[in-house]
């Protein structure tokens, strides 16, 4: 919730380019891509829609050009399913950022042209804690967060990345979802991105 919302207030965007479509309901080799921007949305007057159709730079910044990550799929029946790749770097603004293993999208256009998604894979239980003690005994105190339940649950709930040396699970399952709305990106940087055929670029919110 804080990072959806530090991104519609102005803060890192992440693009979602879609290419190499020659048939929009069936293709059996497309190409999606996640890139950032440091341009930020756009809102209407009532603060949560974000606005579609406007043109977003790709970050050169290499903190997150280093990130830039292109994923192989296909489209079957108007849904992209891609091959998983080995590590996926997400940034959530610029304190926060996180890895998935064995990452893979599922991605579907709306009527509308925007776009609703999928990216799951596994998260090293030890970083995800590491990010959510951060403040600790700050929830702890105010929201009831007990940090020695979650410890357990949360290494109890591991399932993958299983470690050769000791046995134990290392991966604990996550998937987040992802909406966008249609965006463009400068002619000059699309060339340099494109692989080829249509695309449509989207900008998550």
């Amino acid at each position: 919730m804080i990072g959806n919302e530090l991104r519609r207030a102005g803060g890192l965007s992440i693009l979602i380019e879609v290419s190499g479509i020659d048939n929009e309901r069936n293709d059996d080799d497309v190409t999606v891509t996640i890139l950032y921007s440091a341009d930020p949305m756009r809102r209407d007057g009532s603060s949560k829609v974000v606005l579609p159709d406007f043109t977003f730079r790709v970050n050169d910044n290499p903190e997150f050009s280093q990130d830039f990550v292109r994923f192989r799929g296909r489209l079957a029946d108007g849904v992209i399913m891609t091959d998983p790749i080995g590590k996926v770097t997400m940034h959530e603004g610029p304190a926060s950022t996180w890895s998935l293993a064995h990452a893979r999208m599922r991605l579907e256009f709306t009527p509308d042209g925007g776009l609703r998604a999928l990216l799951g894979g596994y998260r090293d239980w030890r970083e995800f804690l590491t990010m959510a003690f951060f403040q600790a005994s700050d929830y702890e105190n105010t929201i009831g967060f007990n940090s020695p339940a979650m410890y357990n649950a949360t290494r109890r709930a591991a399932d993958g990345l299983k470690d050769p040396a000791t046995g134990e699970f290392t991966g604990l399952s996550a998937a987040y979802e992802i909406e966008g709305v249609p965006a463009f990106i400068p002619p000059e940087q699309h060339l340099q991105l494109a692989v080829g055929g249509a695309f449509k670029p989207v900008a998550s919110k």
